[in-house]
């Protein structure tokens, strides 16, 4: 990703500025850029976010609506997983089945900390916005171990 000039952004006539497509449904390489802790806004659930960056596409992404929607270039995604007794398997399962981290004898904070920069295979979806507009948004629905 590239570093954003704030006051290049600020200094926009707001006529040329335009939502960017979600990237395509389907199948992608990505890295784990980052993780942080969240809260849900809702409950107040906590989880990890992570920021994923989507580096290659997979034979189900359609590649018209791919370039139209400008390419991988600069693009991040993110995926949230709640930590709760009822929900840690799902985060287990994300870091040991899906990123491929040795999780025998480790605990989930030993293997989020060794989670930055491995690659997952993620499926995106479409969302559509709950403000009632018509925007979509882009979300991970499942991911997978790449082959």
């Amino acid at each position: 990703m590239t570093d954003v000039d704030f006051n290049s952004i600020l200094d926009t006539k707001v006529e040329e500025i335009k939502a960017k497509p979600p990237l395509p449904v389907g199948s992608y390489l990505a890295r784990i850029a980052k993780l942080e802790n969240t809260k849900s806004s809702k409950k107040g659930t906590d989880g990890v976010e992570f920021t994923l960056v989507p580096m290659e596409a997979k034979e189900d992404v359609d590649a018209e609506l791919l370039e139209a929607a400008g390419g991988l270039k600069d693009r991040t995604i993110r995926h949230t997983l709640w930590v709760t007794p009822e929900s840690a398997n799902m985060l287990k399962e994300f870091l040991t089945l899906h990123v491929g981290l040795e999780g025998s004898g480790r605990t989930l904070r030993q293997l989020l900390a060794d989670a930055v920069n491995q690659t997952v295979g993620i499926h995106i979806i479409h969302k559509p916005a709950t403000d009632g507009s018509d925007r979509q948004f882009a979300q991970v629905d499942k991911a997978f171990k790449l082959a």
